[in-house]
């Protein structure tokens, strides 16, 4: 510690002052100072001189101080092994914590339901108007908001309703007090709400897709509607719902998407809609919805609903190469038999002319 004598060494200097434009806060010095021989006079008039330098008109005191009584200082060293042991060791608290927390978001979970394909301009009083019917309602998030700007927040751009040109919808998560009125919310799904047909579900179900009821649609412009889609698609019957991926920023539209309609009689009417034109300009690509993308004789894989993977991509490259050398290898088949064919018949016409001379 650091003290000032100018008249008296109980005036103590204050917490922090500037010298020479540097900046010095007073504290206690480390051990690292003084490594050895803490009691001399030279270590403590080294860290006299070190501040004299910086301050010629005040005379510096160095003091050494006593380090706190601790309740380890009279501890057998068996006792502090088993403090250290102790330390070191879980709380048993914390796993209780972990776990009560983990049990109120499941339980969180199944009270909440997810709303899909809501209009910009819908707002928290719209969906409280619409499901508080259902049971009372706890809180309304929005998400997947399309941003106009990319250092713009989500949450700024929908309050200041600064919406990308191109996005279309948004997502919603709606917390209800009780999990029976989550289950009966999800009738809703399927309902036109301000000229749109929301698509509602539990939660814990939202990322779970149906494949046996739904048909992969591709070739989809950047700027579709789900509207525009589900009406392409309800000559074939009853849609349960129409799910378009897009980005998670712009909410701009990836080119495909999933129908998955109430029946999976749906499907065969469906399928015939392959190859059909969407708004004047686009041919729809149409599958059946899988898992993994199905093996198919005439080429390395079919395209059926999910992108394929890494390894896939590799073999279907090996296959296409292995093609190239196939044919190279014809080719030159093909030119070393007329070679051959070509050095027989010159040597049959030397051979000919030679018997002929022999004879004359």
């Amino acid at each position: 510690m650091a003290t000032k004598s100018s008249k008296s060494e109980k005036e103590v200097l204050p917490e922090s002052f500037s010298i020479l434009n540097y900046d010095y806060r007073i504290g206690s010095v480390c051990d690292a100072v003084f490594p050895q021989n803490k009691g001399k006079k030279s270590n403590r008039t080294s860290l006299a001189k070190l501040f004299n330098k910086c301050n010629k008109s005040n005379k510096i005191v160095i003091k050494s101080l006593e380090p706190r009584p601790s309740e380890f200082d009279n501890m057998s060293p068996e006792q502090l092994k088993k403090e250290a042991d102790k330390e070191s060791s879980p709380q048993e608290s914390e796993p209780n914590t972990t776990k009560k927390s983990s049990k109120s978001d499941d339980e969180r979970n199944k009270r909440t339901i997810f709303v899909g394909n809501l209009p910009l301009h819908c707002k928290a009083k719209d969906l409280k108007k619409l499901f508080s019917r259902y049971g009372n309602i706890e809180s309304v998030r929005f998400r997947s908001v399309p941003i106009a700007e990319p250092n713009i927040s989500k949450k700024m751009a929908f309050i200041k309703k600064k919406f990308h040109s191109q996005g279309q919808s948004m997502n919603a998560y709606v917390v209800f007090e009780t999990e029976k009125a989550a289950q009966d919310a999800t009738e809703s799904n399927g309902v036109e709400f301000l000229n749109h047909h929301i698509r509602v579900d539990l939660a814990i179900n939202s990322k779970q897709h149906d494949h046996k009821r739904s048909v992969f649609v591709g070739n989809l412009p950047n700027d579709v509607k789900v509207e525009s889609l589900r009406n392409h698609f309800l000559s074939c019957g009853e849609i349960e719902t129409v799910r378009i991926i897009r980005d998670s920023k712009t909410g701009i539209g990836k080119g495909f998407g999933f129908v998955t309609f109430e029946s999976s009689d749906s499907l065969i009417m469906a399928l015939k809609l392959h190859g059909s034109t969407f708004n004047k300009t686009n041919n729809l690509r149409v599958f059946r919805s899988s898992k993994q993308p199905a093996q198919n004789k005439s080429g390395p894989f079919k395209f059926s609903g999910t992108t394929s993977s890494k390894k896939q991509t590799i073999q279907a490259a090996k296959l296409r190469i292995k093609r190239k050398e196939k044919k190279k290898n014809v080719k030159r088949n093909k030119q070393d038999t007329s070679r051959s064919i070509k050095s027989q018949k010159s040597s049959q016409r030397i051979a000919h002319s030679k018997n002929n001379k022999n004879i004359r």
